[in-house]
């Protein structure tokens, strides 16, 4: 049977832009464009979650996107003073969120979607120069249908991070019906994050790979013997 497609919800935490128990005040857009946020629902391909957000179906703060995402980074692990977001969207709503923990002193996002080549560019420069001690990946396997490019986003997250660096892995599973859809106009694979386990440890290696049970996310470190 098919499940309709549901959208994700951008909330304000008590209305008050909070923060860890503290105001937070909005950015300027990646475009130094002053942007603010409202209780309104958006997809995928009209733009990304900004702040918290409410889950469809669990009707609960998303810990899979957005704020709601580095908070659940936060109780299992924890960003790099150097730290990548690949996948992280046009805003730069998390990137100051996340600058805000007191381990982050420099931050970058990468989005071969949603940021122009020339911010990519610099991004993946700065990468080559000098690897980032963590990289994330929020909410982009499950929107990534071919298993081969899956692989390549997880070999980009590898080759981002220093060796001995960390990763996590977070993905939304939508329905949990585990039937991928495109009803939205985006493909949703609606699945749980055990079904990427595999792919990830097929690049960082089987015991490099820790998966958090009854949450959306995988912890990974970089470990390469030269």
């Amino acid at each position: 049977m098919a499940v309709p497609a549901v959208e994700r919800m951008n909330v304000d935490i008590a209305d008050d832009h909070t923060a860890g128990g503290e105001r937070y005040d909005y950015p300027e857009s990646a475009n130094g464009a002053s942007e603010s946020v409202s209780k309104t629902t958006r997809t995928w391909e009209n733009g990304n979650v900004t702040g918290h957000s409410i889950d469809p179906y669990t009707h609960q703060v998303d810990p899979t996107e957005g704020f709601g995402a580095f908070d659940l980074i936060a109780r299992h692990s924890r960003l790099g003073p150097r730290h990548i977001d690949i996948g992280g969207g046009e805003h730069d709503f998390n990137k100051s969120y996340a600058l805000r923990q007191k381990s982050v002193t420099e931050m970058h996002v990468y989005d071969p979607f949603m940021r122009s080549p020339e911010h990519n560019k610099e991004v993946e420069e700065i990468a080559k120069g000098q690897p980032f001690d963590s990289a994330s990946s929020i909410s982009v396997l499950n929107v990534i249908e071919d298993p081969v490019e899956r692989r390549k986003h997880i070999q980009q997250v590898f080759n981002s991070i220093k060796n001995y660096g960390r990763a996590q892995f977070i993905t939304w599973p939508g329905n949990g019906s585990g039937t991928p859809d495109h009803a939205t106009g985006n493909f949703q694979r609606n699945a749980a994050i055990v079904e990427y386990l595999d792919e990830v440890r097929s690049v960082f290696g089987r015991n490099c790979v820790e998966y958090i049970e009854n949450e959306q996310l995988i912890i990974c470190r970089k470990i390469v013997d030269f």
